[in-house]
């Protein structure tokens, strides 16, 4: 029982990690290529 309460809880987790180093990625690729056209 617990196991089948954690699963979720870990894969929530896994989920947000994601989406959040999605996002900290695509805005760091929108900082450089505005960097690069800024110069």
């Amino acid at each position: 029982m617990l196991l089948l309460t954690a699963l979720p809880l870990n894969f929530l987790r896994c989920g947000m990690l994601h989406v959040i180093a999605v996002q900290s990625l695509s805005a760091l690729l929108d900082f450089l290529l505005v960097n690069s056209f800024t110069k």
